[in-house]
């Protein structure tokens, strides 16, 4: 394979002292020449060196001029400077180190000492850039996971009639911790789950295919949800071992003959029920997270109205800082759900989104941020233009480190 040329720009006011460099580096090196700093700039942009030999005492723009255009204003960070001069006063060698220089030499000095900072140079440049390309591809796996992610996302079609579901799904990088899912498991009875796996990036969204995988087993071998909690627990401590990984999860299903709600929050955010009759009540945890230790876990019921509602969530909803650079907390939170459930005014992840997005310009969301609105209905939940359940599309959501992924 053609290796590429280091490309070397030699910066000295010097004609004679250009000449000599050239010569010298030629046989191995692609050579430019700038006879001050201004004329240096303009040959960096043009010729993208890898390696800079600049001297310091240049007439018109100097070397520490140089060295400080190229790491501030233009934020290149991966240009070599090796500083060549006759000033020997140590101010000067402090102040280019700290400027951003990567070597100091002093003249006169011997052609091989030059030649091996150069060759050391010549290696950190060419270990960058297979770190560079590494990253890259550790990129394109990352988004490919993300996007194999989006593709085990439940389908948007109502699982039963009578029973509208919104969800919001907003990972903060390109793979996810979070996930959310839902399915009938007979004729009457909807499963809907919210998850959350510590961490993030590929370790969590591994993690992440685990859960789900199990979830969607119980759709056909009809586990109850406590057989399900328990078999999704010894499961992550196997995996997870000693490591400090752990998941928390909100189970439930919603029986739309019977109107009962069983759950199992372990370690999750407290969801709210609606009993479409002025009360809006919070599931608190029941179990402990899992993936630590052994559990016994036990199903919770609350009964239901024909026309409740149930609002899950993850953490990464709310916390993220206000302008006045206070975190936007749970309890503030869950007061303005609570708020929204009960006034039952639809679309509600789209009405919550606009509530907290009223409390400052934008949001800043640090971490995944799922959640997911099921509510009943006494009149067929199937939209002609999206044909059953939705997804939320909160208006002008900013991320901290990725793009939108709803």
């Amino acid at each position: 394979m053609y290796k590429q040329q280091t490309k070397i720009l030699i910066v000295d006011d010097s004609p004679g002292v250009c000449d000599l460099l050239s010569e010298f580096l030629e046989d191995t090196y692609h050579i430019e020449t700038a006879k001050d700093g201004l004329q240096a700039l303009s040959a960096y942009a043009s010729y993208q060196p890898d390696i800079i030999l600049l001297d310091m005492h240049m007439p018109g723009m100097g070397g520490l001029d140089v060295i400080s255009h190229l790491r501030q204003e233009r934020q290149d960070l991966e240009v070599y400077i090796l500083v060549i001069t006759g000033e020997t006063s140590f101010q000067m060698k402090k102040d280019s180190l700290e400027l951003g220089a990567n070597d100091y030499l002093i003249r006169p000095y011997h052609s091989e000492e030059l030649l091996a900072r150069v060759k050391v140079a010549e290696r950190q440049i060419n270990l960058r850039k297979k770190l560079k390309t590494a990253y890259q591809k550790i990129e394109r796996e990352i988004e490919m996971l993300g996007e194999i992610q989006s593709r085990l996302l439940p389908a948007p079609h109502p699982p039963l009639p009578n029973v509208l579901i919104d969800t919001l799904f907003k990972p903060s990088g390109r793979a996810s911790g979070d996930f959310f899912d839902y399915f009938s498991v007979n004729e009457n009875t909807v499963r809907v789950a919210v998850c959350d796996v510590s961490g993030h990036g590929a370790r969590a969204a591994f993690l992440m295919g685990v859960v789900r995988t199990l979830i969607r087993l119980s759709e056909k071998t009809r586990l109850d949800l406590a057989q399900l909690v328990e078999l999704l627990n010894d499961s992550l401590v196997d995996i997870i071992g000693e490591e400090s990984d752990f998941v928390s999860l909100f189970l439930a299903d919603v029986n739309i003959q019977d109107l009962t709600l069983s759950y199992i929050n372990a370690g999750h955010c407290p969801g709210l029920i609606s009993n479409g009759n002025g009360h809006v009540a919070a599931l608190e945890a029941s179990v402990p997270i899992l993936g630590i230790t052994s559990i016994s876990p036990e199903i919770q019921t609350h009964p239901l109205h024909p026309k409740s509602s149930l609002f899950l969530y993850t953490d990464g909803i709310y916390e993220w800082r206000t302008p006045a650079g206070t975190y936007f907390q749970q309890e503030h939170f869950m007061d303005l759900a609570k708020d929204l459930l009960l006034r039952n005014s639809p679309p509600f992840l789209t009405s919550l989104m606009e509530a907290m997005q009223s409390q400052t310009s934008s949001i800043p969301f640090r971490d995944d941020v799922t959640a997911l609105y099921l509510c009943l209905t006494s009149e067929s939940n199937t939209p002609p233009e999206t044909g059953g359940a939705q997804k939320c599309h909160a208006p002008d959501l900013v991320s901290a480190s990725a793009e939108e992924n709803l």
